[in-house]
């Protein structure tokens, strides 16, 4: 499967990475804030991914990045969401704590978002790379292959 490389224009200044939301819509909102608090512009701004996650509000938090109109990119459950699998795609041990885990927060994440943010994690790229000076950046969830 080729992999979506969403390449942006050179950027000077400060940025933000962060990623594993999990659906907790209030660390979010409190990295919001220190974002604002730090005047990093939201086009600075990057998310790697796994918005959605061990129930929560997953749809509140997909529908938050969204407006916040910051970058993000498909983390491994993002991909599972869409393609339909049965669990995040951790690959646990079977039968181990987070694999029981796993099988019963995914089902839930997967009733509790809307069609509009499928529509939404769809448009995310696998990757996204830009320059910051003369060094090339990609964000990657958890590894470039």
């Amino acid at each position: 499967m080729p992999i979506d490389i969403k390449n942006l224009c050179p950027i000077s200044g400060k940025i933000l990475v962060f990623g594993g939301i999990y659906s907790n819509l209030q660390a979010l909102e409190a990295l919001y804030k220190a974002a604002n608090d730090l005047e990093i512009a939201s086009d600075h701004i990057f998310c790697t991914g796994d918005i959605v996650g061990y129930c929560a509000q997953p749809a509140e938090c997909i529908d938050f990045v969204q407006s916040w109109g910051i970058q993000s990119i498909k983390g491994n459950v993002e991909q599972n969401l869409l393609t339909g699998q049965d669990d995040c795609g951790c690959n646990f041990s079977e039968g181990g704590k987070c694999d029981l885990l796993s099988k019963q927060w995914y089902p839930y994440a997967l009733s509790n978002i809307t069609a509009a943010n499928t529509n939404y994690l769809e448009t995310l790229p696998d990757h996204i790379r830009f320059y910051i000076g003369k060094k090339r950046v990609t964000i990657v969830h958890g590894s470039a292959l």
